[in-house]
C-alpha cells in the first residue's frame, strides 16, 4: 500500500505543480495590471488647480517686438452684447433673463416702460463687448472664445487669459515678463483642472500699440501633451486693452 501511494504521488506531483505555477502566474499578472491601471488613473486625475506648481517648469520664448505689426486685425471691430442681452422689436436693448427689479420695468411685449428707461440701464449691461481674440486651437470648444483679458502687474509683467464657461471646458493663459512669454493651457474635467505647459512657440507684438495701452500680437504656442499623440496648440491674434490692477 505504501509503495502504491508513493508511486501515485510521484506521478501526480508534476501535474499538480504545473497547475499551481500557472495559477500563481495568472493572478500575479492580474495584480501587476491592476497596479499599473491604478497608477495611470492617479496620474491622469491629479489636481493641477494651482498654476504656480508648474511655473518653474514651463518653457518660455522671447518676444519679437515690431514698430508696426502687419496683418488683418479686423476681428477687433466685431462686438456682441453680454449673454442674455438683445435688441427687441422696438430697437431697445433689453435682457431676456433680467434681474427682478429690471424685469418689472418691462411690459408684456418686452418693451421698456417709458419713465423707467434711465433706471433700467443702470441695472442692465448695455455695453458693446468688442472681440479681442481670433484664434485656433486643438483644445475642446476653443472656437467659441472671442475674448481675452490682459492685466498689468507692476511695471514689467502682463498676464492674459481666457475664461472657461458652461459651454467651454478649457482656458488659456500667458505671461509676459522681461521680454519673454510663457503659457499654460487649462482643461477642466469632472471638477479636476489639468494644466499643460508650453513646449515651444512664437510671440510677436506691436510696440507702438503697447505704448498706447493695447496688446496687439500674433502668437503660436505648442503645449506638452504628455503621452498623448494628439498635438495641443493655440495660435492666432490678440488685440486687447491692457488694464491695470
Amino acid at each position: 500500500m505504501t509503495n502504491e501511494f508513493a508511486l501515485h504521488s510521484v506521478l501526480l506531483f508534476p501535474l499538480i505543480s504545473k497547475k499551481t505555477i500557472l495559477k500563481v502566474h495568472f493572478y500575479f499578472t492580474l495584480l501587476i495590471i491592476h497596479i499599473l491601471v491604478m497608477f495611470s488613473c492617479s496620474v491622469g486625475n491629479q489636481d493641477y488647480s494651482n498654476p504656480k506648481t508648474t511655473e518653474n517648469d514651463s518653457f518660455s520664448v522671447p518676444i519679437g517686438w515690431f514698430s508696426e505689426l502687419k496683418g488683418d486685425y479686423s476681428f477687433a471691430t466685431k462686438w456682441e452684447y453680454a449673454n442674455g442681452i438683445d435688441i427687441n422689436d422696438y430697437q431697445q436693448i433689453i435682457c431676456w433673463d433680467c434681474p427682478p427689479r429690471a424685469q418689472k420695468m418691462l411690459d408684456r411685449r418686452k418693451k421698456i416702460i417709458a419713465d423707467s428707461m434711465n433706471i433700467f440701464y443702470t441695472l442692465v449691461d448695455s455695453t458693446r463687448h468688442y472681440f479681442s481674440l481670433d484664434s485656433r486651437s486643438t483644445l475642446t470648444n476653443m472656437k467659441d472664445i472671442n475674448y481675452l483679458s490682459v492685466k498689468k502687474y507692476g511695471d514689467f509683467t502682463l498676464e492674459g487669459f481666457t475664461k472657461s464657461t458652461d459651454s467651454v471646458n478649457c482656458s488659456l493663459f500667458f505671461r509676459l515678463k522681461d521680454d519673454f512669454v510663457t503659457s499654460w493651457a487649462y482643461i477642466k474635467n469632472n471638477g479636476i483642472t489639468r494644466i499643460y505647459t508650453l513646449k515651444e512657440g512664437k510671440f510677436f507684438a506691436d510696440k507702438s500699440q503697447f505704448e498706447k495701452g493695447f496688446l496687439k500680437a500674433n502668437f503660436s504656442f505648442v503645449y506638452d501633451s504628455g503621452n498623448s499623440f494628439k498635438a495641443l496648440y493655440w495660435s492666432g491674434k490678440i488685440y486687447a486693452r491692457i488694464s491695470d490692477l
